[in-house]
């Protein structure tokens, strides 16, 4: 994927509460940086890049190793998504880091923010205002419970896929799907809850018909060109791949013949596209009834409308 559209925009903006730039990546540095973004609004960490925007790079290194280390280390379990990205020949780490849902998030024991640009120790007035914020959030539309939803209703093939991921990442073993609903708050006083549903129901409109997603394309810049309209009604993982999917077929790629050699490459930057579905459907308001999601694919752009905001569902982050 080339992500070098997402780090040429970070690297226009300047360090603060929700960007940092590192010449390395070292763990520890690493998880005091991670855990006190947890506690604030999220952010990016760009690893291989100093302080005044110089691209040192860094050496290849184990994602999967560095992100279950990082994972042991930051307690409660965090929605963690790293990246290897080359720009212009030079390897660079991308971390992406969402706003936590249980807060207060530590590392090695102590509770980490940030202000402005510095890591500071979190302190008693601010630790009690996120155990606040934390208990607030239990009444927050993902945690309400769908009435007559049962497990079966539920693509258990999706629940461990992610529970795959669970167990690589946090290292805690998990072998039953209803304990791990249970453990990661889908499943609460024997109800399915609203999220559950949103993420693994096999056909999710049928109790929340928000959670459709619309995608149109058109042959010019004009809407009145309408080519193609589609309905992807699955739960989000599903919607996930086959929008993917369709995107890549529409766009498909470009192709050099250069003597024996053939080189494809994609004919629009992957990842950035991908950032901006992936952050459309986890944040969108699936509260409203009428609450939208819509994709536009014109010739030269894509566009996304979204309804809302709404808490961040950490199983989707730990999946993609």
């Amino acid at each position: 994927m080339d992500g070098r559209f997402i780090i040429d925009n970070l690297l226009r903006q300047e360090k603060n509460e929700r960007l940092d730039f590192l010449p390395k990546a070292t763990e520890d540095m690493l998880a005091k940086t991670i855990t006190a973004m947890l506690n604030n609004r999220g952010g990016d960490i760009v690893i291989g890049v100093d302080d005044n925007k110089r691209v040192l790079g860094v050496s290849e290194g184990d994602i999967s190793g560095l992100s279950k280390a990082l994972a042991n280390r930051i307690r409660p379990s965090a929605p963690i998504d790293i990246h290897s990205i080359d720009y212009n020949g030079t390897n660079i780490l991308l971390i992406s880091v969402w706003e936590g849902a249980q807060k207060p998030y530590h590392c090695d024991g102590k509770i980490y923010q940030k202000l402005g640009d510095e890591i500071i120790v979190a302190s008693p007035e601010s630790i009690g205002n996120m155990l606040l914020e934390r208990k607030q959030s239990d009444f927050n539309w993902e945690r309400m419970p769908v009435l007559g939803a049962e497990m079966d209703d539920l693509e258990m093939d999706e629940v461990r896929n992610t529970m795959k991921e669970y167990i690589r990442t946090s290292g805690n073993n998990i072998d039953d799907e209803e304990l791990f609903l249970i453990k990661n708050g889908l499943l609460k006083d024997g109800n399915l809850t609203n999220a559950c549903i949103a993420l693994y129901a096999k056909t999710p409109a049928q109790f929340i018909v928000q959670t459709r997603i619309k995608l149109s394309v058109f042959s010019s810049d004009s809407n009145a060109d309408l080519v193609e309209a589609r309905l992807f009604e699955g739960n989000i993982f599903k919607n996930i791949s086959a929008i993917f999917q369709f995107i890549d077929i529409t766009y498909s790629k470009s192709v050099k013949i250069d003597g024996l050699l053939r080189e494809e490459r994609w004919i629009y930057p992957q990842v950035a596209v991908r950032e901006g579905i992936m952050n459309a459907i986890v944040h969108r308001d699936y509260n409203s009834v009428n609450g939208f999601m819509h994709i536009l694919l014109y010739p030269n752009r894509l566009e996304i409308a979204n309804y809302g905001i709404i808490p961040l569902m950490e199983s989707v982050i730990k999946r993609w």
